[in-house]
């Protein structure tokens, strides 16, 4: 596995619709595919479409016997209000 900069920055407050992974973050792939298939079935897609994932569990404070139960989710910004 690649390591890869983190960047923390303030940004501007967005809306977003999102899906809950709970697992390995490597694995959150299909989690954004079964949103982007959901968004993309109710023609909720464009070429602007902006997607972001939200990690809410820090990897250095949470032991590995334990990533199968780590948090995030992957998100559509939207303007929007979705319901399920």
């Amino acid at each position: 596995m690649t390591a890869h900069e983190v960047v923390i920055r303030d940004i501007a407050a967005m809306t977003v619709a999102c899906l809950d992974h709970t697992g390995p973050y490597m694995q959150i792939g299909k989690a954004f595919d079964l949103l982007i298939g959901g968004l993309a079935s109710r023609g909720l897609l464009s070429p602007g479409t902006r997607m972001v994932g939200i990690y809410t569990t820090i990897r250095a404070s949470f032991p590995k016997r334990n990533y199968d139960r780590r948090q995030a989710q992957c998100c559509r910004v939207t303007s929007k209000s979705f319901r399920r």
